[in-house]
């Protein structure tokens, strides 16, 4: 058994959405390349948690769903892993890749992004996207998360590509992923695992990037560029809005960059 685990959250009205597909094709891939897979559910529909625990992950119903409370609580749960799955092998669990559900051809690149960790180099990876993997996005969401990296950097001195989303870290960063509340800054963002990198980079973990050539999945965007789009553009303003209000706001606090 690796001693990767895979943590993800899902939330979905029901089997039939394309998001779910690709959800339980990712733990699929994870689990046939001998992964765990941790996965914290708020789907009002059951079958949902059915499904993926069919596929292979370790399925655990969230006792909240805003994203933020729900993240902290998936990452408590991840260091508590041997407790739930009663396996000796449960115990080598060493290495933690944090990513949204969607993102089936991410786990091919595991061996990869695991590399600085394993060798000692870091303790946090952010998972990036090369020239091919920009290529793959819908042009609007691209454009937006390159316009908040920028910010990211300016306010931070970090050269990443945070927006892409997925986040690799060893037991040591564990529990700035568990504690982490951007709302102690003001900020309203849930996506945690932008901030929490932040946090652990003020404090003196090293945090580095390591860009791959994922996928973004077709169906999904000829999806997003079709019929979804005016509703993903908002998505993607809100997220750009309050993402670079965070990077601004909690790089204020921890007196980022560092001089």
């Amino acid at each position: 058994m690796s001693d990767v685990a895979v943590l993800t959250t899902t939330l979905y009205a029901s089997r039939e959405v394309l998001r779910f597909h690709h959800a339980a094709q990712m733990v699929g891939n994870a689990v046939s390349a001998d992964h765990r897979v941790l996965v914290l559910d708020a789907s009002p529909d059951q079958s949902v948690a059915e499904g993926l625990m069919n596929s292979g992950a370790i399925v655990r119903f969230a006792g909240v769903q805003r994203m933020g409370a729900q993240r902290r609580e998936l990452f408590t749960l991840a260091g508590d892993i041997p407790t739930l799955v009663a396996t000796p092998s449960a115990r080598s669990c060493r290495f933690f890749l944090w990513t949204e559900p969607e993102k089936p051809d991410l786990i091919r690149f595991i061996p990869q992004i695991m590399t600085p960790l394993r060798s000692g180099a870091a303790d946090i990876v952010v998972v990036g996207r090369t020239a091919t993997s920009w290529a793959s996005c819908p042009p609007l969401q691209a454009a937006s998360e390159r316009q908040a990296n920028e910010v990211y950097h300016q306010c931070t001195g970090l050269r990443l590509d945070v927006m892409r989303g997925p986040v690799a870290f060893n037991r040591k960063a564990l529990p700035f992923f568990a504690n982490c509340d951007p709302s102690r800054y003001g900020a309203t963002t849930g996506y945690i695992q932008h901030i929490a990198p932040l946090e652990a980079h003020a404090a003196g973990l090293r945090v580095i990037g390591v860009d791959v050539d994922f996928f973004y999945p077709r169906a999904q965007y000829e999806e997003e560029i079709g019929p979804l789009a005016p509703q993903m553009a908002v998505k993607w303003k809100r997220q750009f809005d309050e993402c670079t209000d965070a990077y601004r706001k909690v790089s204020g606090v921890l007196g980022l960059p560092k001089k």
